[in-house]
């Protein structure tokens, strides 16, 4: 026989109660057993407050009628104390990895050696280092290469981000990078506005020693590349005059149609001029064109010219 008795008051005239938990077999007034049936809620059992007379006798019936269940169901509030330790709760006794349920109560973290695998639905445990610190791990949402805007979150870089050769970035006195990160700068006209770009530089050199009054290829025009102008350098040796023409073809000769289109370079005896920087500042012959010189005057003239083809 299952059978609880706790605290049981036996007073006379009154009716005193003892408690009896679950499936629990007890004798009925006026002969025969009662068993009790499972009443809990959730799954939690709980026992059950029987009434006694001061006989000794039950004072229920048969079928589990006359006894209260206790404790009922209900929110406990702790008006004073302190809680020590706290080893079942519902809704925050739920285990790390296992299916997510109640509300959520756990706020620290959990050491792992090793990463923890979690399916769809499942909670987990925040994860800390060894030390305690909380570890977080970026990830890239695309799996076939460079992240994008479109398919992965941007990425905060560290303001002591050491040098990534991929951009071009390199240690002073170290050799240069594989890569290089292209300047821009502002071009435009004013009615339209200005608009980034990026710079011209020159890196191609061409000299040419002119003696006679004539026109005198420069640099060999190619289909579909224009002939971009950065900068020359001229000295004459008498008095000469010159000025750079656009010759209308891929020939290795001025002897196409020919568009002046610098201005006309006077030079004295023994005198000359310099003009232009490394960068190109907007001089340049038609796309598939080639580049001559025209000169005259009575003595030879040098010229320098600073270029780049494309």
């Amino acid at each position: 026989m299952n059978r609880w008795f706790f605290g049981a008051f036996l007073l006379l005239g009154f009716a005193a109660y003892v408690w009896a938990a679950d499936n629990s077999t007890l004798p009925v007034s006026g002969g025969g057993t009662e068993v009790f049936a499972n009443k809990d809620i959730g799954g939690v059992k709980f026992p059950k407050q029987i009434p006694y007379n001061s006989s000794g006798t039950e004072l229920f019936t048969s079928g589990n009628a006359g006894y209260t269940q206790f404790p009922s169901a209900q929110a406990v509030t702790i008006s004073s104390g302190t809680v020590t330790t706290v080893t079942t709760l519902t809704g925050g006794g739920v285990a790390s990895g296992s299916a997510d349920s109640g509300n959520p109560v756990k706020t620290g973290g959990k050491y792992n050696s090793s990463p923890v695998t979690l399916t769809d639905g499942n909670r987990g445990d925040l994860q800390l280092d060894v030390n305690g610190y909380l570890k977080t791990n970026v990830t890239n949402a695309n799996t076939n290469g460079q992240a994008t805007m479109a398919n992965s979150s941007p990425v905060v870089i560290a303001s002591n981000q050491t040098a990534n050769a991929l951009w071009g970035q390199g240690a002073t006195g170290a050799a240069a990078p594989a890569n290089a990160v292209q300047a821009g700068v502002v071009m435009g006209q004013a009615t339209t506005g200005g608009k980034l770009t990026a710079p011209i530089m020159c890196d191609n050199h061409v000299f040419k020693h002119i003696t006679s009054a004539t026109d005198t290829v420069a640099v060999q025009g190619v289909t579909s590349q224009t002939i971009y102008v950065c900068s020359w350098r001229s000295r004459a040796a008498g008095v000469a005059t010159w000025y750079l023409e656009n010759t209308a073809s891929t020939n290795n000769n001025c002897s196409s149609t020919l568009t002046q289109i610098t201005g006309v370079a006077t030079e004295a005896a023994n005198t000359g001029e310099t003009w232009g920087s490394g960068f190109w500042s907007g001089l340049k012959n038609t796309s598939g064109n080639g580049l001559c010189i025209n000169s005259t005057g009575t003595g030879g003239v040098d010229i320098d010219i600073w270029y780049t083809q494309f």
